[in-house]
């Protein structure tokens, strides 16, 4: 094997892991001067959410408040960094499950905390199953369980995030040899690793080993396809 290109594939390979590596630790962690967006149109239960998050430990976190569902997705557009959305289902152009259906649609990856009333809990419920990180009550929290609330969806979120851009990462590369028909299968991260067209169907492995330049070789059966 030629030693100067062994070395190139290494190269690449150290190159994309680094990459995504710096990736993953640039993700953002949970701070406590998270911003929030409040989406409520009545101002006394605005109001209190700002008392009361004011009272909890994080204080320290900018409140942005809208009375419409218009007017809340106008700000996410504009900005993609609020860490939590307090969203109340009764909005002036919308109501009940829609509102948060609606949100949903355009923001999947928004963390959503519901506000609804007392006699809306099943509400409440069926807002988690569809996505939203937690639901409150109004008139039946304190700044202790705000802020709970709060803190745990918003670290709950990030741990997705996380999660779901570390299994990108971990899935770098993988190949399956069958040595009844001296085949390899290889994924599509491979393809992109050595900077080929991904394609279907298996490679002759016996081929490649043979090669002087297994990487090269690799390319030159991509192109024969």
């Amino acid at each position: 094997m030629d030693a100067n290109y062994s070395t190139s594939g290494a190269n690449v390979l150290e190159s994309s892991m680094n990459k995504d590596a710096k990736m993953l630790e640039q993700m953002p962690e949970y701070q406590p001067h998270n911003k929030i967006l409040l989406i409520e149109d009545n101002p006394g239960d605005a109001r209190l959410v700002e008392i009361l998050l004011g009272e909890s430990d994080l204080s320290n976190c900018k409140i942005t408040t809208k009375i419409t569902l218009a007017d809340g997705l106008a700000a996410l557009e504009e900005a993609d960094d609020f860490a939590a959305i307090l969203l109340d289902l009764t909005l002036p152009d919308s109501r009940g499950f829609e509102t948060l259906e609606t949100l949903l649609a355009k923001y999947p990856d928004n963390n959503v905390i519901v506000l609804t009333g007392l006699q809306d809990k099943s509400l409440g419920v069926n807002s988690v199953k569809a996505g939203a990180q937690d639901f409150l009550i109004k008139g039946a929290f304190d700044s202790d369980q705000l802020s709970k609330s709060l803190r745990y969806s918003i670290e709950r979120n990030l741990v997705l995030k996380r999660l779901e851009e570390t299994q990108r990462i971990a899935n770098i590369g993988s190949w399956e040899y069958n040595p009844s028909t001296e085949e390899l299968l290889a994924s599509s991260q491979i393809y992109r690793i050595f900077g080929l067209t991904p394609r279907k169907g298996y490679l002759d492995f016996i081929k490649i080993l043979k090669s002087d330049h297994p990487f090269r070789e690799f390319n030159h059966i991509h192109q024969e396809v």
